[in-house]
């Protein structure tokens, strides 16, 4: 006859054996934490404050970004809202305003930045979403409240352009409160939790959309972020690069470093010539004047005063095709500002990777004798951590006088 174990007895076992492995494990047969957003926030605990410069426990580009989800509202009648990249969640809702939105008022661009070393509330203007890498997989959509437009984009990071100004009424005009301000670009990345500060020298004026890219110009697939601004007809920008040895964002180039005007030299010769340089690329050309339209009356010293000369008086230089010396100098011939800059494919001039552009005009005499445009591409030099002249190509205009 067998004998049965009663089944009280059995389930009693199987309790006590639970129990028993729980206390071995040293949890005391808690079940795991399995909130995606709890283990975001354990692995920056440690983080350590901002320094102004840069934020993270580690250097940059040594860890994937996590996929997030963020969704931001642009030109919406509520507050500013931008959350901290070190605790926000897989999902970040972000708040925006819009250009057209300045009649509202400074306090409308107001926002707390405080996690970022802000100690008051800062003005944010231009933005823009990217990805550091291909490695981001991570997206964001974009709502333009004022106009009904949605767009998406790919990547877990947010560039902010923000400005620190002086303390003044909260109802004043948008007016040029940017004069006086410090002003900053901040790049919060949602996929790896921290964040990036540098200081710029650029301000919204009154016209900030696409002000911020993100783009690869150094080839070694990470991104840079891009800061353009045309103001009065004429662009400035900066370039910010991500250093891998150190984790901190800083500005590797711009318009005044990168100086197309310095480096460019150019000088007048007999029979109407047009001498353009750039020595250190040993860029060298010349064109005649009369190739770019312009007839040689128009050249040639006149009978008449110089203040009435009338058209094209700023390119009298020269006396029966000899130049007349004692009118010019080192300066006659020169680039006026620029007119365009982008980045380029450098595979047709026979480089590996991305080039920056400029476009300017040549001048003769004066700006309004515009004799052709010149492009001038730079490339990065990873040894020498900066962008260098590489190629320069010139694209003669021709002008049509009768």
């Amino acid at each position: 006859m067998r004998k049965y174990i009663p089944i009280g007895v059995f389930l009693l076992f199987i309790v006590v054996a639970l129990l028993l492995h729980g206390l071995m494990r040293g949890d005391g047969g808690a079940f795991p934490e399995t909130s995606g957003e709890n283990h975001a926030e354990s692995t920056v605990s440690d983080m350590p404050s901002a320094d102004g410069t840069t934020s993270g426990g580690s250097t940059a580009g040594d860890s994937v970004a996590g996929r997030v989800s963020l969704s931001v509202s642009v030109g919406g009648v509520g507050a500013v809202s931008v959350p901290n990249p070190e605790t926000a969640g897989a999902a970040v809702e972000i708040a925006l305003p819009d250009e057209k939105m300045q009649e509202k008022g400074v306090a409308y661009f107001q926002t707390d930045l405080s996690f970022a070393g802000f100690s008051k509330p800062v003005y944010v203007t231009a933005f823009a979403l990217g990805a550091r890498d291909e490695s981001d997989d991570s997206g964001a959509t974009v709502r333009y409240l004022r106009t009904g437009k949605v767009k998406e984009a790919r990547g877990s990071m947010l560039a902010l352009l923000v400005s620190e100004p002086e303390e003044r009424e909260a109802d004043e005009s948008m007016g040029f409160w940017y004069i006086d301000a410090s002003h900053y670009l901040l790049v919060l990345d949602y996929g790896r939790h921290r964040f990036y500060k540098a200081p710029t020298s650029f301000f919204p004026h009154d016209k900030w959309n696409k002000m911020i890219r993100f783009t690869e110009m150094t080839g070694d697939g990470e991104n840079e972020i891009m800061i353009k601004h045309c103001y009065n007809n004429s662009y400035s920008f900066a370039v910010y690069h991500f250093s891998r040895e150190t984790g901190e964002l800083a500005e590797v180039c711009s318009d005044e470093t990168l100086d197309s005007q310095k480096a460019f030299s150019g000088h007048l010769e007999d029979q109407y010539k047009v001498v353009m340089k750039y020595p250190e690329i040993g860029y060298s050309e010349t064109i005649s004047m009369l190739d770019a339209g312009y007839k040689t009356y128009m050249l040639e010293k006149s009978g008449a005063k110089e203040d009435v000369e009338g058209e094209c008086r700023f390119v009298r230089l020269w006396n029966n095709g000899r130049l007349r010396k004692k009118r010019v100098d080192k300066n006659t011939v020169f680039l006026y500002t620029i007119d365009r800059v982008s980045v380029e494919d450098g595979s047709p001039f026979g480089f590996q990777q991305p080039l920056l552009m400029q476009m300017q005009w040549v001048c003769v005499g004066h700006r309004s004798e515009g004799i052709g445009r010149l492009y001038t591409y730079a490339r990065w030099n990873e040894d020498a951590g900066r962008f260098e002249f590489a190629k320069a190509v010139f694209d003669l205009n021709k002008w049509t006088y009768h």
